[in-house]
């Protein structure tokens, strides 16, 4: 098995701990991603191929340009995707040789052409409903969609294929769909590309092991977590000026996890304030008195994990979309990012602390689907899959109803 995916390291763990349970079921495994996750691959006991390069994060305009709420997703395609289309092709295509099966997420639009070509079955790992439901992308527009359809036509007819009016929607032309998140999310309401086979959220266990100086930090009282995911850092200061501020109020200590202004923020932060570039959500989650994050569903899962109460700022993405999943469902206070100030924060952590009693059983339910169980479940439903020889696989994508 060929397991591939590209963007963040939400996007990468979950298919990791996939892949950990198909080795440990006896299947020869491989995982392609960028180089920035080799040693996360390779620490989970994985086979690491390289594919992909996601050096775009390291530009602040492109992170911005992320997460604005109408190009976003287009933006982040074309930087991951589409500026290197060809390429992608061919290096994916080169490691597939001889794969019995590949898996993917939707984001690596390459996968189903390879898999087209070889003829081996294609699974895709959804990561959200919002990326297979057609709903919420109203309202969203893809300034690359013309350029999409060329090159991916000019692509397909050099590799043997045939032209389609809109290639773009061919990557969910799969013979199974995984919905690869916590039961929060599932049963959306909406149109289906594809309906998935819900299974839950795996995290991937590897061993962990804490700063010693943030260990003895996190020993000198309660603290407020703040964690705004592996590459949003847009209006860092002005965000860790009002987390400092609400949890004073609050009598906390702030913990603020910021990858790429950790550096900067620093050196302003006071004694009961830590910012940190990055650590183990399952370090520092549990002991958190509440978590404050973006909604990514790995993230969202971690926290889920710690059974603790939770303010969601989305950014963008389908953040917005997982944090009105949780306000629909009372497990969380929703605030939007652009809104955050010292008042507004310090009013969601107050609610979010006092609604606790309430939704703690909540979280406890919505545990369940949070766990190695998930992964089994999808190692299950490839097997199936593999068992009757993926017959009529490979259909046009169909809309449903859910």
């Amino acid at each position: 098995m060929l397991f591939t995916a590209l963007g963040s390291l939400g996007d990468i763990k979950p298919l990791a701990a996939i892949a950990q349970v198909a080795r440990d079921a006896g299947h020869a495994v491989r995982f392609a991603t960028s180089q920035s996750y080799q040693q996360v691959v390779e620490s989970a006991g994985l086979a690491f191929d390289l594919f992909g390069d996601d050096d775009y994060f390291n530009r602040s305009d492109v992170r911005d340009a992320m997460v604005d709420p109408r190009e976003g997703f287009g933006v982040f395609m074309w930087h991951s995707n589409l500026a290197d289309l060809e390429a992608l092709y061919s290096r994916l295509d080169g490691l597939a040789a001889g794969v019995d099966l590949i898996v993917a997420t939707p984001m690596v639009m390459a996968a189903h052409l390879v898999a087209q070509r070889r003829g081996v079955p294609l699974v895709s790992c959804s990561l959200s409903p919002a990326t297979l439901l057609l709903d919420p992308s109203s309202g969203t527009v893809d300034p690359h969609a013309r350029e999409w359809r060329s090159r991916l036509n000019a692509l397909r007819g050099a590799i043997g294929l045939a032209s389609r009016g809109f290639p773009q929607m061919e990557r969910f032309n799969v013979d199974l769909t995984l919905g690869v998140y916590p039961e929060c999310l599932a049963g959306a309401q909406g149109r289906y590309v594809r309906v998935p086979v819900e299974v839950g959220y795996p995290p991937l266990r590897q061993e962990t092991q804490l700063d010693r100086d943030l260990a003895a930090w996190l020993d000198g009282g309660p603290y407020a977590l703040f964690s705004f995911g592996s590459f949003i850092d847009r209006g860092a200061a002005r965000h860790l000026q009002a987390a400092s501020a609400a949890c004073r109020e609050l009598g906390l200590r702030c913990l603020f996890l910021s990858r790429h202004s950790a550096q900067a923020l620093e050196p302003g932060a006071a004694a009961d304030v830590r910012v940190v570039s990055s650590v183990a959500h399952e370090c520092v989650m549990p002991r958190a008195e509440v978590i404050v994050h973006h909604g990514g569903t790995g993230t969202l899962a971690a926290s889920i994990e710690a059974r603790r109460p939770v303010v969601v700022t989305p950014f963008g993405l389908d953040q917005t979309f997982n944090a009105r999943c949780l306000e629909e469902r009372d497990l969380a206070e929703l605030l939007d990012a652009g809104s955050v100030t010292p008042e507004a924060l310090t009013g969601a952590l107050s609610r979010a602390l006092a609604a606790w009693p309430r939704r703690e059983p909540r979280w406890g339910a919505a545990r369940r689907s949070v766990g190695p169980q998930a992964a089994q479940s999808a190692v299950d439903e490839i097997e199936r899959l593999l068992a009757r020889g993926a017959a009529g696989r490979l259909g046009q994508p169909q809309l449903s109803g859910a």
